[in-house]
C-alpha cells in the first residue's frame, strides 16, 4: 500500500505541476500520505532533473533570439520564426510554452520537496542536508533560466523592470512577477546556501554538489557586471577540473572530464538532441583554419527541397528533388550544463572588465588554445579588441547550447542576421534588432496568461486571457 501511494505521489510531483505553469494543483494527499523518510524523499525529488523539454525548447528559443544557427523552419509549432517578429506567433509557441512550463515544474517540485523534508522524522543529517542543497541549486537554476528570456537583461533597471513570478514556497495562489534585481538576489542566495549544505560528491556531475552551485554562481555574477565576485568564485573551481582530453569527443561522454553540473538524459532511447539548424550567414567565418570544433559542431548532409509552399519538390521523373545543406549538430546523450571552459572564459571576461589583460588573455588561452587552431594572436590584444574576442570564443566553444541570445542582450549587443528564410547565406546584414527591442526577450506564454490573472505581459505582445 506504501509503495503505491509512494509511486502516486511521484507521478504527481513529475507531472502535476505542468497542468497549470507555475502553480502545483491541489491534490488530497493527507498526513499519514507524506513522505517522512529522507530516502524515500530524495527518491521524488529526482523527477526534479526531469528537464529535457525544457532544455531542448530553451535551446530552440536561444536559436530564434539569436544570429548564428537558423531554427528548423518545416513545422510552424517546433519552430520559432523570430526573423519575422510576429509577436501574436510567439505569444502562443510551444518552445516558449515548453520553456516556461517545464522548468517551473521543476521549480515546484523542489519547492515541494522542501517542505517534505521539513516533515521528516529525521532532519540535519548528511543526507537531509545534500537534497535540500540540491532542491535549493536546481531551483536557482531554473529560475535564472527563466529569468534570462522572460526578462530584461541586469544592466538595464533590475529594480524596477520585472522578471518572472518568484516561486520560493509551495503556494497555490496565484502570485504576480517580482523584479530582476529580487529574482537575481533569491537566485544568489539559494545558491549560497545549498553551496553550504552538500557536501557529498559521488552523484556529481549528474546531480547538483556544491562545485556546481559555484560555477553557476560564477556564471549569475557575470550577468550581474559583478566582476569581482566572478573572479571569487571562478577562482575556487579553476585548477580543480581538467580538461577534455578528447575535445572533440567531449559531448559523446556521458559524465566526462571537465564536466561540474550535467543533466543526465541517456536514459532516452535517442539520448538528448541539441536542437539543430542550418549554420546562419557569417556563423562559419568565426572558426579558424583547424578549430576541430568546425567539424564536430558543423556536417553536410543531405535534405529534401521545398517550395514556396513548404511542400516536397519532385522533378520530371516523380523523383523528390534532393539539395546539400550545412547542419548545426549536437546529438548526444547529455546536457553538459556547466563546463570548466565556461568558468574560465567567466573568469577572463571578468579580468578583461577589470582592465587586468595579462590574465584574462591567460584563462582566454587556456580555452582557445585547445582548439587546433593557431590563436598566437591573442597575445597581442587588450581592452575593447580583448573583449570582443573572449566573447566570440564563448560563442565558438559554447555553440548551440543555449548561450548566445543571454549572451548578445547582457552585454547590449544587438541581433544582426545575414539570413531568410529563403537565403541562409547573405554577404551584407538583412536585419539588426536593437538590445531594447521588444523582440529580444520572451512573451509570457498564452496559457499563464490565462490561467494566472495576477501575471503582467511583456511590452509588445498580447495578453489575451481566452483559450
Amino acid at each position: 500500500m506504501f509503495m503505491k501511494r509512494l509511486i502516486y505521489y511521484m507521478m504527481l510531483l513529475a507531472f502535476g505541476a505542468g497542468c497549470d505553469m507555475t502553480l502545483l494543483p491541489e491534490t488530497e494527499i493527507t498526513e499519514e500520505d507524506i513522505l517522512k523518510n529522507v530516502i524515500d524523499v530524495r527518491k521524488t525529488f529526482i523527477a526534479a532533473y526531469e528537464l529535457h523539454d525544457a532544455i531542448s525548447a530553451k535551446i530552440d528559443c536561444d536559436r530564434g533570439l539569436a544570429d548564428d544557427i537558423i531554427p528548423a523552419y518545416e513545422s510552424a509549432d517546433q519552430a520559432i520564426d523570430f526573423y519575422e517578429m510576429d509577436a501574436s506567433g510567439m505569444y502562443k509557441n510551444q518552445n516558449v510554452s515548453s520553456l516556461y512550463g517545464g522548468f517551473y515544474e521543476s521549480i515546484a517540485i523542489c519547492n515541494q520537496t522542501l517542505n517534505l523534508l521539513d516533515k521528516c522524522v529525521i532532519t540535519d543529517t548528511v543526507l537531509w542536508r545534500q537534497v535540500r542543497g540540491e532542491a535549493l541549486a536546481l531551483r536557482a537554476f531554473d529560475h535564472f533560466s527563466l529569468v534570462n528570456y522572460f526578462g530584461r537583461p541586469y544592466y538595464d533597471q533590475p529594480e524596477t523592470n520585472l522578471g518572472i513570478v518568484l516561486k520560493t514556497k509551495f503556494d497555490l495562489g496565484e502570485a504576480a512577477r517580482t523584479s530582476v534585481k529580487t529574482v537575481y538576489d533569491t537566485i544568489v542566495s539559494d545558491l549560497n546556501r545549498a553551496r553550504d549544505l552538500m557536501t557529498l560528491e559521488e552523484d556529481g556531475p549528474a546531480r547538483f554538489t556544491a562545485d556546481g552551485a559555484t560555477a553557476l554562481l560564477s556564471r549569475v555574477y557575470l550577468f550581474m557586471n559583478d566582476w569581482d565576485m566572478v573572479v571569487e568564485e571562478a577562482s575556487k573551481l579553476i585548477g580543480k577540473y581538467e580538461f577534455p582530453s578528447d575535445p572533440a569527443g567531449q559531448f559523446e561522454e556521458i559524465n566526462g572530464e571537465g564536466e561540474i553540473f550535467t543533466l543526465d538524459f541517456s536514459y532516452y532511447s535517442s539520448g538528448f538532441y541539441y536542437p539543430y539548424g542550418q549554420p546562419a550567414g557569417q556563423f562559419k567565418d568565426i572558426f579558424h583554419d583547424g578549430d576541430y570544433r568546425f567539424d564536430s559542431y558543423i556536417v553536410e548532409d543531405i535534405d529534401f527541397a521545398l517550395d514556396e509552399n513548404g511542400d516536397y519538390m519532385f522533378d520530371d521523373e516523380g523523383n523528390l528533388v534532393l539539395i546539400e545543406i550545412s547542419k548545426f549538430d549536437k546529438i548526444r546523450l547529455t546536457y553538459k550544463a556547466l563546463r570548466i571552459a565556461e568558468v574560465y572564459l567567466n573568469r577572463a571576461e571578468a579580468y578583461c572588465e577589470l582592465g587586468e589583460y595579462d590574465l584574462a588573455r591567460a584563462d582566454l588561452l587556456e580555452v582557445a588554445s585547445r582548439s587546433g587552431a593557431d590563436v598566437t594572436y591573442v597575445n597581442t590584444l587588450t581592452g575593447d579588441a580583448l573583449l570582443e574576442e573572449i566573447l566570440m570564443e564563448r560563442h565558438r566553444e559554447l555553440a548551440g547550447e543555449g548561450h548566445r541570445a543571454s549572451d548578445l542582450l547582457r552585454k547590449g549587443l544587438p541581433v544582426v542576421r545575414y539570413y531568410t528564410e529563403e537565403d541562409t547565406w547573405t554577404e551584407e546584414p538583412v536585419q539588426t534588432i536593437a538590445a531594447d527591442n521588444f523582440s529580444r526577450i520572451l512573451p509570457i506564454p498564452h496559457q499563464e496568461c490565462y490561467l494566472n490573472t495576477k501575471v503582467q505581459q511583456n511590452p509588445g505582445y498580447p495578453r489575451d486571457t481566452k483559450l
